[in-house]
This record gives C-alpha cells, structure tokens and sequence, in this order.
C-alpha cells in the first residue's frame, strides 16, 4: 500500500516563498513608476493652474488703470497703477510669493517680468510715469512657477483700456 504524500517539503515551500518575493517586487517597480507619473502631472497642472489665475487676475485689473496720470512705477519687475475705481494696485515678488498689494496671489513664483510697448509697438525701457503722463499702451507679463520637475513659464498681452493702446 503506497500511501500519497499530505504536505509541502521545506524546500518547496521556501521555492514558493522566494518566488512570490521576486513578483512582488516586481509589482512594485510598476505602480512607482505610475505613482511617480501621477505626482509629475499633479504638480504640472497645479503650477499651470496657478499660474492661469493669478495672470487672469493682473489683466483684469491692469486692464482697468484710471488715465495716463495713474502709472506711479513700471520697472522690469514691478508695475503700481491706480484703478478707475481709485484703488491703488502692485504688483512685485517678493522671496517666491508674487504679491497684489501685499497679499500673495501665488506662491512659488521663480520669474516677474513686466515689458512695455508704446503705442507704435515699440518696446520702452524706461517709461515715464507719475507725476508725467505715461507712454505706456501695452503691457507684457510673463510669470515662471516653480514645479517639482520643470518650471512652468505663461504670459500674457494686456492693454489697458484707458491709456491710447
């Protein structure tokens, strides 16, 4: 009478052991790479989100600067204006967080360039500006986020509606 085996040797159940080991690590190189890929695109549209809003913001409002009288400072980094609703507006970075008036409309911020044209489209370095009538008729922002992987550069063309642009 030969009676059939009931268990697992040693060694086999160390086989299985080592094996399933070798799959799951496999396995998990896998999700990483999708975990990793997941973070990468986050952050991108979080940036480009930021980003998006925070120039949506400054055209709206450079948009609306009162006359020629209402520029009190345009530089490559900073542009204070006051509004058609006698608000006084600036806009500068200051560390990582660009600032309307102090409060920060977006944090992470690696570049602010402001560049203004006249209104024949030629570019001006040194506007005038309060108490002169300025000879600013557009105004390009750019702005660089800071993202985990790659920085996010977007800009925008304004012209504000009562200066001659």
């Amino acid at each position: 009478m030969v009676f059939g085996r009931k268990g697992l040797t040693l060694i086999e159940l160390v086989i299985v052991i080592v094996i399933t080991g070798i799959l799951a690590g496999l396995g998990s190189i896998g999700i990483r790479q999708v975990i990793d890929s997941w973070n990468i695109v986050s952050s991108r549209s979080a940036a480009a989100s930021d980003m998006s809003g925070a120039l949506g913001r400054m055209a709206r409002n450079i948009r609306s600067v009162k006359d020629q009288l209402s520029v009190y400072s345009a530089s490559q980094t900073v542009f204070a204006f006051m509004r058609n609703d006698g608000v006084n507006v600036t806009y500068n970075v200051s560390g990582n967080n660009l600032l309307e008036n102090n409060i920060v409309l977006s944090p992470e911020v690696a570049r602010l360039d402001f560049t203004y044209y006249n209104a024949t489209g030629s570019s001006i370095a040194d506007p005038a500006v309060y108490p002169d009538a300025t000879d600013i008729a557009r105004i390009n922002i750019e702005l660089e986020i800071k993202s985990r992987v790659q920085n996010k550069t977007m800009g925008v063309m304004v012209r504000p509606r009562n200066l001659g642009g």
